[in-house]
């Protein structure tokens, strides 16, 4: 696949030091979040059909290694979702793969104990609240157990992350876990918790990782 995938993983290479080295075959100039925004839609939303589709191959491998005891046309429908969703929010599609693993584990009708539904384990009123301002056709709380939908609100949610901070990128994804608001006074008080930080980042490079392997082996059939 002759996509170059800006986007996440560089700004995590920026953030993690230089403990960590991007695999050989993506690695990238260390710039900002201007070029994360635009790098993935402009390398992957302009990218030829085929290629998009080979992305959505790699993302359906995921999938098959992670979930179990779902049909193949339900996840090969769901791994389109995930790359149109991604995409649309200007996020790496392994990006939204490590959120969905670190929040449940591939597990859709995993429920949180303040009520966070699903595969990315979204709030009722978080998703009513952003379906509204995203233009999303709000389906109520059961709708939240439909993998595709989740990930639909759940991008949405994480693009707006972005937008409003912008500026830090662990907070955008500390945000995602706490909620703005708590992550804004606890970041005044230095108590921002960084543990789930570092699970996304633990498993995005795992993710990437399997990414990579599974390009090997395809390039050598």
């Amino acid at each position: 696949m002759k996509l170059r995938l800006l986007g996440i993983q560089v700004l995590l290479v920026a953030l993690v030091g230089t403990s960590w080295k991007a695999p050989t075959q993506s690695r990238t100039r260390i710039v900002g979040l201007k070029e994360f925004r635009a790098g993935i839609l402009g390398s992957l939303q302009r990218a030829p059909a085929s290629n998009r589709n080979e992305l959505e191959e790699r993302v359906l491998s995921v999938l098959l290694t992670y979930w179990k005891g779902s049909e193949l046309s339900d996840l090969t429908k769901l791994s389109q979702s995930i790359v149109t969703h991604s995409l649309k929010n200007s996020i790496d599609p392994f990006f939204t793969l490590a959120i969905i693993k670190t929040e449940s584990s591939f597990r859709p009708n995993t429920v949180g104990t303040v009520g966070e539904i699903g595969l990315m384990q979204i709030r009722p009123e978080t998703a009513m609240w952003i379906s509204k301002k995203k233009g999303i056709k709000w389906r109520g709380r059961s709708a939240l157990f439909n993998p595709a939908y989740n990930v639909e609100i759940g991008t949405a949610y994480f693009s707006y992350l972005i937008s409003r901070f912008s500026k830090d990128t662990k907070q955008f994804i500390q945000a995602y876990n706490l909620g703005p608001t708590k992550l804004i006074r606890m970041s005044k008080n230095g108590t921002a918790p960084v543990i789930y930080f570092n699970k996304v980042i633990k498993h995005y490079r795992l993710l990437e990782a399997h990414h990579l392997k599974t390009r090997v082996v395809a390039s050598n059939q």
